[in-house]
């Protein structure tokens, strides 16, 4: 099984004032659908097409996950938002958390792999949404 969570925890203030909202999409190679979870709300998943979405999984597969690590290394922050990618390959995973992301920050060349990792997930977010999922967050930008 392959899944992708996309999460936005925002935490302005007190420690207590902690909002999450997202999504998570499952599927299996073999099946025709995908499963989509609304993480804002205790509703059932439901069963999406898998086809828009395994090409948006392969797109994730060509980020360089390390590079996108050491590029948001020196840019972290105490509050605000963060935007959590969760990526699950059977029982392997890997979560990276980007603070306050916002694509005019990444337009950086020192931040290329970064941006072109929020456009990938921004477009994730936008199947998620074009399937009734309320997403709730999008990445900033001019």
């Amino acid at each position: 099984m392959k899944s992708i969570t996309i999460k936005n925890e925002s935490c302005w203030g007190p420690a207590e004032a902690l909002y999450e909202n997202g999504f998570t999409i499952n599927y299996t190679d073999g099946e025709k659908e995908a499963v989509i979870f609304d993480l804002s709300t205790d509703e059932c998943s439901k069963l999406i097409p898998k086809d828009g979405f395994e090409e948006l999984w392969n797109k994730l597969l060509e980020i360089n996950f390390q590079k996108v690590l050491l590029e948001n290394e020196p840019y972290q922050g105490c509050d605000g938002a963060y935007s959590i990618v969760e990526i699950n390959v059977g029982l392997q995973s890997l979560t990276l958390s980007l603070w306050c992301p916002d694509l005019n920050l990444y337009k950086d060349p020192n931040f290329s792999e970064s941006l072109k990792f929020l456009k990938v997930v921004q477009e994730i977010i936008d199947f998620a949404a074009s399937h009734d999922v309320a997403v709730g967050f999008e990445f900033y930008e001019d």
